[in-house]
């Protein structure tokens, strides 16, 4: 869990923390509060910096601003998906795409 929260800080990799938590959590509403307050903590923390670096420019922020709808339909779509799904089905899958992306990312970089 250590190692995982500071790989995460330091590289952004939140696919360990992620699965670490789903691990220790004993149910889904426990895992979401947990891992909001975490990417909430870790995400303002980081949009600090990189304003203060000068890696947030004025681009990566209307890009955003462009991608907020699409943000939000996924938000709704894993909502309506958690409601109607298995609980330890949307677990192993969160997991399984966790570690994917985390992957993903060590790969790109």
């Amino acid at each position: 869990g250590v190692l995982s929260g500071v790989l995460c800080g330091l590289y952004g990799i939140g696919a360990l923390l992620g699965a670490y938590l789903s691990r220790v959590t004993k149910d889904s509403s426990s895992f979401k509060a947990n891992i909001c307050v975490v990417f909430s903590v870790e995400n303002t923390f980081r949009i600090i910096l990189y304003g203060l670096w000068g890696i947030l420019t004025f681009d990566i922020i209307k890009k955003t601003i462009y991608l907020i709808p699409l943000m939000l339909i996924g938000l709704v779509l894993g909502m309506l998906g958690g409601k109607i799904l298995d609980e330890k089905l949307i677990k192993k899958l969160v997991i399984i795409l966790l570690i994917t992306s985390g992957i993903a990312l060590i790969f790109n970089a």
